[in-house]
């Protein structure tokens, strides 16, 4: 039995860790979406192309 809640509360650690990357994520694209509309008169440089 306490091993099992010993799992449990490892996962919900694991998912506080998932919940505070997606909102840093998140918060890094709003950043990113306001330097776009503020240039969004010049062109994006493509960093990706597909070989």
């Amino acid at each position: 039995m306490s091993q099992e809640i010993e799992l449990l509360n490892k996962g919900i650690h694991i998912c506080k860790e998932i919940i505070d990357l997606l909102e840093k994520r998140e918060d890094r694209n709003v950043g990113f979406k306001q330097i776009v509309t503020k240039n969004d008169s010049s062109p994006l440089p493509l960093e990706y192309e597909k070989k």
